[in-house]
């Protein structure tokens, strides 16, 4: 039986930097917190959940999702690089209409505007080829890039921003022919070296980009952004983002007073970080009757006051 080729979108993203004496829950609450919060979602809302690892010190734990509430949505534990990847293909696939996916960065109609179309989304695992004069990490570079380029139906001249994680501008510009490549080139100010960069950092700039969210540093007429990572492992990883509504990103004038995610968040992500408050974590839990007594009361949330639940269904 052939697989369904649903359409996949960003609906929400969300980054919490650790600080002080936080630890990996707190961090991954956070993150999952403003990532439902940006969405307008809930966790009840949510069919599927990806925890990513990067080793047993750094792993996201079934319990941080249970802290939403015990709804009996299934967890998936996968690497961290594959992470977007495997979400994305549960949505595609038809297996979930919702998945939220929370992993570690090394470094509905009101969506309209700010919902990130994924155009492509490919791996490839190292390949090696006794007749080629290329080296693996260029031979799967290359194959995952124009996978990418013929899923999106896009040439690599329909691009404005292409950003690269661990990978060789070489073996890149090799994939992609005469296109100008700047490493790096759109690296976000707030991103922060925690492990390094594994790409979801950037892959958060890149919609912030695409939704005209990030003032000075805007990529004036972005339509299209194709990120490229490479793992530890040799593995290449190829995501292609577009806008959901097919136009440029507007400029900071046209959505600066635009009620959206940053509303929601009572901030704009892109330009600066708060931490979540205990109104925050209310506002995109499942209801309380999932949510155990115990877990409320191990929460460290700072209340912040006023009716944070009431702007999370604008």
């Amino acid at each position: 039986m052939p697989l369904a080729n649903s359409p996949v979108f960003i609906a929400g993203i969300g980054i919490c930097h650790p600080r002080g004496s936080h630890d990996i829950s707190d961090t991954v609450l956070a993150a999952g917190t403003k990532a439902l919060l940006d969405a307008g979602l809930t966790y009840k809302d949510v069919k599927q959940s990806v925890a990513c690892f990067l080793d047993e010190d750094l792993s996201v734990k079934r319990e941080s999702f249970e802290t939403y509430g015990r709804t009996g949505t299934p967890v998936c534990r996968v690497d961290n690089y594959s992470g977007f990847h495997v979400a994305s293909q549960f949505v595609k696939a038809g297996g979930a209409q919702c998945v939220m996916m929370v992993g570690f960065d090394q470094s509905h109609a009101y969506l309209k505007d700010s919902a990130i179309l994924i155009l492509a989304s490919q791996v490839n695992s190292p390949i090696h080829s006794r007749t080629s004069n290329a080296d693996d990490e260029t031979i799967a570079t290359r194959t995952s890039i124009q996978a990418a380029l013929r899923q999106s139906a896009l040439l690599p001249e329909d691009f404005q921003i292409v950003e690269l994680r661990h990978g060789s501008n070489q073996s890149v510009q090799a994939a992609l022919g005469e296109m100008k490549v700047n490493e790096d080139s759109t690296a976000s100010p707030v991103s922060h070296p925690f492990i390094g960069q594994t790409g979801l950092g950037g892959l958060c700039e890149l919609v912030w980009q695409l939704r005209g969210w990030t003032r000075q540093r805007s990529v004036p007429q972005a339509r299209n952004c194709l990120q490229y990572t490479l793992g530890p492992d040799g593995t290449a990883y190829a995501t292609v983002l577009s806008r959901a509504d097919g136009r440029a990103a507007p400029s900071w004038d046209q959505v600066e007073h635009v009620r959206d995610g940053r509303e929601r968040l009572a901030h704009n992500p892109a330009t600066e970080t708060r931490e979540v408050s205990f109104e925050d974590w209310e506002a995109v839990k499942a209801n309380d009757n999932f949510v155990p007594v115990e877990t409320v009361k191990r929460l460290r949330l700072a209340a912040r006051g006023g009716d944070r639940a009431a702007l999370a269904r604008l």
